[in-house]
């Protein structure tokens, strides 16, 4: 029986997998090593290189893969290990969903014009939950609409959270970056309760420092 966990199984000549032996009871995700697997095909290359010099020698192995297969084993990999890639800045966000609202806009009022150009009717209409009309399952529904509720307030707890300590989603300034520091070190002496708020502050730190020179 093969103890091989693949992340992706072999394409065009290249797989990734680890070993599927290990204590889940000590760690989340698989801990053992990432072995990449090359098997020479015409669309990849496997070349070595021994280089010497005075002092020593140095053996290198290099492989070339197309460039789709390393995108493909980035995004499996990300999944397989649960890594959020996709960091965003809340004006960001705000200006995607402002982007997004604007084509709804568009749509909405070109609805409306279609709507009062139709005859109206009478009706009385009764909805228990808005939800009945995506599925005639009565649990899903009442399912989604719990799901649905807790996102709201989910939202207008990260929006207070973000009002209260702004630093969270940016850091405009050089003493700010140094109390976000400061704040950082607080929050991981209690890193498994402080999980989501240093994923963030982490974030924000690292947007500052991308865009300042913090050696200054």
């Amino acid at each position: 029986m093969s103890t091989k966990e693949w992340v992706l199984e072999p394409a065009e000549g290249v797989g990734i997998y680890q070993e599927c032996i290990y204590d889940s009871s000590s760690y989340e995700v698989n801990p053992n090593p990432a072995v990449i697997q090359l098997d020479h095909t015409a669309a990849t290359t496997i070349s070595q290189k021994l280089i010497n010099d005075e002092l020593t020698s140095q053996f290198t192995l290099e492989a070339s893969i197309p460039a789709t297969t390393l995108d493909r084993i980035a995004i499996h990999w990300c999944k397989k290990r649960c890594l959020n890639t996709n960091k965003y800045s809340v004006d960001q966000l705000v200006s995607k969903r402002n982007s997004s609202q604007y084509y709804l806009a568009n749509e909405s009022t070109e609805a409306l014009e279609e709507r009062s150009e139709q005859p109206e009717i009478d009706a009385e209409l009764e909805m228990d939950n808005i939800f009945n009309t995506l599925t005639s399952d009565p649990l899903e529904a009442g399912y989604l609409q719990e799901c649905s509720n807790k996102l709201l307030q989910l939202r207008e707890l990260g929006r207070n959270l973000s009002q209260k300590y702004p630093m969270l989603s940016k850091i405009s300034s050089k003493n700010e970056y140094a109390k976000s520091l400061m704040m950082m070190e607080m929050l991981l002496d209690d890193y498994d309760s402080n999980l989501l708020l240093i994923d963030a502050l982490s974030c924000s730190i690292a947007r500052f420092e991308a865009n300042n020179d913090v050696l200054e």
